[in-house]
């Protein structure tokens, strides 16, 4: 697997379901930036896990989790705010970032 394809599924599976993508990232990094801000930064997340509950070999429960969210970190001077949303929409991603800035 190369690196670009990595990227690019990384890409769809972050931006591709609910209408986020990278000028919603922009905006909301532009939303932080009029906060008097030395930097900010933003990570997108998706994490999936199985569980198994076996006895005497055979299954006994089972369970899958999708955890997916974004966070928004602002770093003013000495002064530092984060934020975080489980939801990956642009409007959801804009709120988290107007929710850091008000620090």
């Amino acid at each position: 697997m190369t690196a670009t394809s990595g990227r690019e599924r990384a890409l769809c599976r972050l931006f591709g379901r609910e209408g986020l993508d990278e000028s919603s990232v922009s905006r909301a990094l532009a939303a932080l930036s009029g906060h008097r801000c030395s930097w900010a930064d933003v990570f997108l997340q998706e994490t999936r896990s199985r569980d198994w509950l076996l006895e005497n070999g055979c299954v006994r429960t089972g369970s899958f989790t999708i955890d997916r969210g974004a966070g928004l970190r602002l770093v003013a001077g000495e002064r530092s705010s984060l934020s975080y949303t489980n939801s990956l929409t642009p409007s959801a991603l804009l709120r988290c970032a107007k929710t850091a800035a008000s620090m």
